[in-house]
This record gives structure tokens, C-alpha cells and sequence, in this order.
């Protein structure tokens, strides 16, 4: 809740598939790259959801 994913349109159900085209395989590897990201960075998401895959820019902001 309240997640940069969350505000550009990521939901619940949505499977993660990949972060700026690597494929995640793993949560560390999605972990890994928002670590070593900045506030206002910008990363592109694929996602899967009901059936279909979709590209998701997410700009990073501060967390809680």
C-alpha cells in the first residue's frame, strides 16, 4: 500500500516477471536492483495479469 508499484499501476494479483528487461527469477533479484536504485529512478516492470503481459514504468520514490 501506499508503493511507488502501487501508484504506477502494479496490483496485487499481478505476477512480476521482469525489471528492465532481466528476468527475476528470484525476490533478491528484484530486491537487488531497488537497492542499488535512487529516489526518483526510473525502472520498467513486465508483468503478468489475466492472461497478458504488460510493461509498467514505476518512478521510485521515498519509502516510508
Amino acid at each position: 500500500e501506499n508503493s511507488a508499484a502501487q501508484y504506477a499501476g502494479v496490483l496485487p494479483n499481478d505476477v512480476l516477471m521482469e525489471i528492465d528487461g532481466k528476468k527475476l527469477v528470484k525476490f533478491d533479484d528484484l530486491k537487488q536492483k531497488i537497492d542499488m536504485a535512487k529516489v526518483g529512478d526510473s525502472v520498467l516492470l513486465k508483468v503478468y495479469r489475466n492472461g497478458k503481459y504488460l510493461d509498467i514504468p514505476v518512478r521510485l520514490k521515498k519509502g516510508l
